[in-house]
């Protein structure tokens, strides 16, 4: 310490600032809920399920309407000035 010319009364760690009220009741909430971490968990689960699944229904829908250009240019050429 006293290489780096401190003296014994100055903090090397800063002084904890002080949380934010919001937080504060959130935490509050939370911890009076024992599930509470259980039905995030589920909840997250559920979201995610459900976006791979519309993303996978996009995605074959995507490729379905690609297939139909596809055969559309073969049929009719005429309609596509590509």
């Amino acid at each position: 310490m006293s290489s780096l010319q401190l003296d014994s009364s100055s903090q090397i760690i800063p002084e904890p600032q002080k949380l934010p009220q919001s937080l504060v009741e959130k935490c509050a909430a939370i911890s009076v809920r024992p599930n509470a971490i259980k039905d995030l968990v589920d909840a997250m689960q559920c979201k995610h399920t459900f976006l791979t699944h519309l993303t996978s229904g996009l995605a074959r829908i995507l490729q379905q309407e690609n297939t139909n250009i596809a055969v559309l240019k073969i049929v009719m050429p005429e309609f596509f000035f590509v």
